[in-house]
């Protein structure tokens, strides 16, 4: 079976071949299946006819003459030649038909085989797609965000490198605001003070450093030596707040006081 070439052909035509091999088979396998049954019966109505001319001829032995005797041998000796063709015929019949098996079951197993190497072939074209869909979404994405970005900068070109990471700015701005919620509640035995921006040092109450907010504690300068009046210092903070965060004010001194100092400077 191993010694016979196929033609190559594509999928859809071996599987017609197969189908019509099969049909021819199951044809065949009827008409061996109705022959073999014919062949049976045959054999036993001969079987039954021999076993009665045996019992006839025990019987009837002393009145048969020679003449009977020499017909009775012969018809058993035909009848025994055809019980063993019968025999031989039912032998190879069932040699073709294990030959017709064994063909089936060869187009069964490369059927099968081409099933799987056609399921393999979709699957991996399948994943070669989803593979390349992915791709090209990942570079769309991408080359989207590049595309805000450069918006971003036409529409802001002189815009901070310390506003183009959201979550950068984030993580810098939750310790300070976290500090200052700490000093706020440390120092609630303190009581609120204004800051009056124009007016003299001695109107002014003393302002512990110590209790205010980091951010605002750079915003004031302490008096050297004899000096008469509190200098407000106009230096920006180094804190880069986002436009998307609230403002946050202080109980004791308000940040907006800070900031407006910051404008005027």
């Amino acid at each position: 079976m191993s010694d016979i070439t196929y033609p190559s052909m594509d999928t859809n035509n071996l599987a017609q071949c197969l189908l019509r091999a099969e049909k021819s088979i199951e044809f065949l396998q009827n008409q061996h299946s109705a022959t073999l049954a014919d062949l049976h019966q045959e054999l036993n109505k001969w079987q039954r006819k021999y076993n009665d001319l045996t019992f006839q001829f025990t019987l009837n032995n002393t009145e048969i003459n020679s003449h009977n005797e020499n017909k009775a041998r012969s018809a058993i000796e035909q009848l025994e030649n055809e019980l063993l063709r019968s025999r031989n015929r039912v032998k190879t019949l069932h040699r073709v038909v294990e030959e017709k098996e064994k063909l089936i079951n060869d187009y069964r197993n490369r059927l099968q085989m081409l099933e799987k190497k056609q399921a393999l072939e979709s699957y991996k074209q399948r994943s070669a797609s989803s593979t390349r869909i992915s791709h090209h979404s990942a570079r769309d994405k991408q080359e989207h965000i590049c595309h805000c970005i450069r918006l971003g900068q036409l529409i802001l070109p002189n815009k901070p490198k310390a506003f183009k990471n959201i979550d950068e700015q984030r993580n810098v701005v939750s310790p300070t605001r976290s500090s200052s919620v700490t000093n706020r509640t440390n120092s609630n035995h303190e009581r609120t003070k204004t800051l009056y921006i124009g007016q003299r040092s001695s109107l002014l109450q003393p302002i512990d450093r110590q209790t205010l907010p980091k951010q605002q504690r750079y915003s004031f300068a302490t008096p050297n030596g004899n000096t008469a009046t509190t200098k407000i210092v106009a230096s920006r903070s180094t804190m880069k707040f986002s436009t998307i965060l609230p403002p946050i004010t202080n109980k004791k001194v308000p940040l907006k006081a800070t900031l407006s100092c910051e404008g005027e400077a």
